[in-house]
């Protein structure tokens, strides 16, 4: 170290310098590290080093309150429901149709047989409709519980005149039985509708397109033209043909058929005859290309059809039901001469009422 102002060389521990007394220059000290500041070791995540903890989201929390508000609604949906089958299981059960079908079921022998006493019935599961000016119809299905066994209930009723009458009950039991309930006791009866027009808005319109199709295709296969005889000139001639055709479904399936007994065929002969004399017998005829492939034998008294039997070729295009669309040619001719009701008389269990109704 150097004295600066005599230049005198001195010494580390001279504050003064011995020859001139002047201050010694102060000592150079190198600046001594500054500690880094402390940095917590870094666990490694997923194979690199951990970042900043993610930030918390509120779709957890919105997610959860759209939950709340989904099983709020949930929970009144179902209330409603339940308080609606209710409802709606009471006031079919307090109808009178329902009433007339099931005090059939209790009275019927073959049912206390085999089921015992009915205790319960389930929801009747099918169609209700009661028209102000006295008709109606219903068809439903229900389960019923008995002390011996249990099954299912098929039923259906019209109603004439403000009453209800079971036309078809058909209990099928869990052990495999049927029971008619109805037999043949009941005569299922349609009313008609003032206009033929309004005959099809009977039925749904799955059955509507149904029928048209069914027509469509007997009309591409040839001419088809309707033909009813009800004049005594025409009637025995008619008789011949009708018996034919009805003979001939019986016959394919082995079997002798209604006419196959000469007595019964006499009977229908003087029948034919002598209510052709007062206008009451009725036979209608679809033909194709002049071929006769479906018949009726019928009857009309006062405000009344009555289908009495049916008669077809069952080897010509069953698939357009001939017999079903004759018969829908029936209903209409019935309403052109006035008639209020179609009466099938002991044909209860055909599908024919169930097409109408």
């Amino acid at each position: 170290m150097i004295c600066n102002n005599c230049g005198n060389t001195l010494e580390s521990f001279n504050r003064f310098c011995p020859k001139c007394g002047a201050p010694a220059p102060p000592q150079y000290q190198a600046p001594s590290p500054v500690p880094s500041p402390y940095t917590p070791p870094q666990s490694p995540v997923l194979g690199g080093p951990m970042g900043q903890p993610p930030r918390k989201s509120g779709c957890g929390k919105i997610i959860l309150i759209l939950a709340i508000i989904l099983l709020v609604l949930g929970g009144g949906v179902a209330v409603a429901i339940y308080f609606g089958y209710q409802k709606l299981e009471s006031t079919l059960k307090s109808s009178e149709a329902y009433t007339v079908a099931v005090n059939r079921l209790k009275e019927n022998e073959e049912v206390k047989n085999q089921l015992g006493e009915i205790k319960d019935t389930g929801f009747p599961l099918g169609a209700y409709n009661q028209r102000s000016d006295g008709s109606g119809d219903a068809s439903f299905v229900m389960s019923v519980q008995g002390t011996k066994d249990s099954g299912r209930y098929e039923v259906s009723l019209v109603r004439s005149n403000s009453v209800w009458r079971l036309t078809k009950g058909v209990v099928r039991t869990s052990s495999g039985k049927v029971i008619d309930v109805v037999g043949t006791t009941a005569c299922p009866l349609i009313d008609l509708p003032a206009h033929s027009e309004a005959l099809l808005d009977r039925v749904g319109p799955q059955a509507r397109q149904t029928i048209r199709r069914k027509r469509r295709r007997l009309e591409l296969a040839g001419r088809v033209e309707y033909e009813r005889v009800a004049t005594i000139e025409g009637l025995g001639a008619a008789l011949t043909t009708f018996v034919q055709l009805h003979q001939t479904r019986w016959t394919q399936k082995g079997l002798g058929g209604a006419f196959a007994n000469p007595r019964f065929l006499a009977f229908h002969q003087e029948i034919a005859k002598a209510f052709g004399e007062l206008g009451w017998v009725r036979f209608d005829f679809l033909r194709l290309d002049d071929d006769p492939v479906a018949g009726i034998y019928g009857f009309s008294y006062k405000a009344r059809y009555s289908f009495y039997l049916p008669g077809f070729d069952p080897a010509v295009l069953p698939q357009s039901s001939p017999g079903i669309l004759l018969l829908l040619r029936c209903a209409e001719e019935a309403i052109g001469e006035g008639h209020r009701e179609f009466d099938l008389l002991r044909w209860s269990l055909i599908c024919i009422y169930d097409l109408f109704s």
